[in-house]
Formats: structure tokens, C-alpha cells, sequence
């Protein structure tokens, strides 16, 4: 994660809080690599949802540098998977349970 990928200057074309501005920032992480672990990312880091799918992340993280405001994209895909873990949980105990029948 000590790749250096920095976001470049305002411009007049891309003025903060513009979508151009959006577009440069994203466009200038391009080449970005997670790691070392699996989706251990500066965009993950800055939404506290490391080694999380981190799309949601980037977007968050560019529209920030870009001053952007824009909804957290990330609490969706945590919300998913921790009640994806809840049902299979949910699921394994009732086939336990029927099982003891």
C-alpha cells in the first residue's frame, strides 16, 4: 500500500467540487495495485472498510479528494455482508436443529 499515486492540482477545467474534477482525480489512480493483502487499499483505509470489495471505496475516496459530496457507497456492501454472515449462521442452525428432530 506505499504506492504513491497522488492527486493532482485544481485546475479552471476541473475546479473543486466539479465533476471534472472527479474524473481527473479518479483518472490519477489509474495503475493503483491493492495490497499486500487482499483488497488492503488506501480507499478501503480511508472509509475504515479495509479488506473489504473496495469499488465503493474508491468512489468515496475520489469524490472526498475532489470535493465532491456524494452518499457513502460503502455502507451498503458492509450492510450485505454482515447479514449474508447472519443467514448462513442463521441457516446452519436450523439444519443442526432439524437434524437433533
Amino acid at each position: 500500500m506505499s504506492q504513491d499515486f497522488p492527486v493532482p492540482a485544481e485546475t479552471a477545467k476541473a475546479p473543486k467540487g466539479s465533476v471534472a474534477r472527479l474524473i481527473q482525480v479518479a483518472k490519477s489512480q489509474v495503475g493503483y495495485i491493492e495490497g499486500p493483502k487482499d483488497n488492503e487499499t488506501k480507499y478501503g483505509a480511508y472509509t475504515k472498510s479495509n479488506f473489504q470489495p473496495w469499488c465503493g471505496s474508491f468512489v468515496n475516496w475520489c469524490a472526498n479528494e475532489a470535493g465532491v459530496k456524494i452518499p457513502n457507497t460503502v455502507i451498503l456492501q458492509v450492510v450485505q455482508q454482515h447479514l449474508r454472515r447472519l443467514v448462513h449462521g442463521l441457516m446452519e442452525t436450523l439444519q443442526i436443529q432439524s437434524q437433533e428432530i
